[in-house]
């Protein structure tokens, strides 16, 4: 008896350890987090997210007046001395580079500058080592690959590259413009959406990658129209038909006026030819103004998107759309969920991951930054979803359809760490970190002390005999 109850302390004190860790942290709702001086004289609003760092623009290269876009992230396997994280953030008038291996004290390592002209629009994906970057609304930019093992050459100055033809960069010149780029890793094909300047315009126009610093034309498509974002992934989901096959989840924001003519699209490019490439199923909601991007579900099963104006156009409030795909050739929509705040704040991009606290979509949404939605139950007639957290980067203004603020996130790292983009206030670098639990147990001798944390600690010690 006494052996096992021994045995029940050292499993309660081996449980509570990581929770003790959290219970000397102020109240994770509100301003408690942030130290007063961030994004102005307000401090950043957050809920179980933590704030490591915050670097502003003019601290990575952008130009004066010029903006944050779109950021991703990417990993340095092969590092002396280690694995390193790296976040990749367009600007204005470039791509700066982040080492954020140490989340509390990031490194600017260096900056390629745009091959045209600045932009708001930049959006930049890795393949392998390589940076592919696209942009659009400033000429003939083309798609810029460059060799990112070039950053390990940083000797404590922040580098400018060369974006003269060398060994760690080239352009691409099969396209004029690219609105985004998504890439099958898997496959080693890019994917650019929104592109001019070649047969498939507007729509997507496939790259071959596989040799980062030759990259090839492999064909495209253009059948639907205007296609803005997309997601390509080898097919291994419930639709046993199309197991195997090379699938493009697209966002298909095909006009950007308060017309209901947008849809999720599902294309089988397995075969890039002219004439191989067909649509499976396609989808849409009521009054969807601008399927602007989306994610699946790790199980396949589920399309989650932002529809960056039906808020503008007042015909909906902030809502995540869920469409289930498990069907290709039948997409069916699911309807949406709405966010709590119930307002007009617009969305933009998302991303979905399963992480130790549930799987999480995160929906970096405008004025109010990153919310980190808990996806609950996505198989009944109505989405069921959480707001698990937040950390709001634009704390000025929470404004009605507003464009200012966060772009994008990026939440794959090894780490857990999470880097964030905001048009202003530039880049952030979060972690996720739950409330403690309601009940501590300490262990003392032959007495086991409890702590409730509320608003004040309640304490209660029992005998163990």
């Amino acid at each position: 008896m006494i052996r096992s109850k021994l045995w029940s302390l050292v499993v309660a004190i081996a449980v509570c350890l990581p929770t003790i860790a959290f219970c000397d942290e102020d109240d994770l709702d509100g301003q408690g987090l942030t130290p007063a001086g961030f994004g102005g004289d307000l401090p950043f609003s957050a809920h179980q997210m933590v704030l490591k760092s915050n670097l502003k623009l003019s601290q990575i290269g952008a130009a004066p007046g010029a903006l944050g876009s779109g950021i991703w992230g990417w990993t340095d396997r092969t590092a002396v001395g280690g694995p390193r994280e790296y976040a990749m953030f367009g600007l204005g008038n470039g791509t700066s580079f982040i080492d954020v291996t140490n989340a509390s004290n990031p490194t600017y390592v260096g900056f390629l500058p745009s091959a045209t002209g600045t932009s708001v629009w930049r959006e930049t994906r890795s393949a392998g080592n390589h940076a592919l970057i696209v942009s659009d609304g400033n000429g003939e930019h083309g798609m810029q690959v460059f060799d990112m093992t070039k950053l390990r050459e940083f000797a404590g100055a922040p580098i400018t590259f060369s974006t003269a033809e060398s060994s760690f960069y080239t352009r691409y010149t099969g396209i004029t413009n690219g609105h985004t780029v998504h890439v099958n890793e898997a496959t080693g094909y890019a994917y650019l959406f929104g592109t001019g300047g070649n047969a498939f315009s507007s729509g997507s126009h496939f790259v071959d990658v596989n040799n980062p610093m030759t990259p090839t034309a492999a064909g495209g498509y253009n059948g639907s129209g205007y296609i803005h974002d997309g997601q390509v992934v080898i097919y291994n989901g419930p639709d046993a038909a199309h197991v195997g096959k090379e699938i493009l989840f697209a966002a298909n924001s095909r006009s950007s006026s308060n017309v209901n003519d947008d849809s999720v699209r599902i294309i089988d490019v397995t075969n890039k030819g002219v004439g191989s490439i067909s649509v499976l199923g396609n989808a849409t909601h009521e009054n969807a103004r601008y399927i602007h991007q989306g994610w699946l579900t790790p199980d396949q099963k589920y399309f989650l998107v932002d529809d960056e104006l039906d808020e503008y156009y007042d015909v909906s409030v902030l809502k995540t759309h869920v469409y289930d795909v498990s069907d290709l050739d039948n997409p069916i929509y699911k309807g949406g969920w709405t966010h709590p705040s119930n307002s007009r704040n617009i969305d933009h991009n998302l991303f979905i991951k399963d992480t130790p606290y549930g799987l999480m979509a995160f929906e970096s949404n405008y004025t109010m930054g990153l919310r980190v939605i808990r996806i609950d139950d996505l198989s009944g007639p109505t989405p069921l979803m959480t707001e698990w957290g937040w950390f709001d980067t634009y704390p000025a203004d929470d404004g009605i359809v507003s464009f200012n603020g966060q772009w994008g996130n990026y939440p794959f790292f090894d780490s857990g760490n999470i880097i964030a983009g905001d048009r202003q206030n530039g880049l952030f670098v979060l972690q996720m970190v739950p409330e403690p639990s309601s009940f501590v147990l300490l262990a003392f001798g032959s007495s086991v002390l409890a702590i409730r944390r509320r608003r004040k600690l309640v304490l209660a010690i029992a005998r163990v005999s």
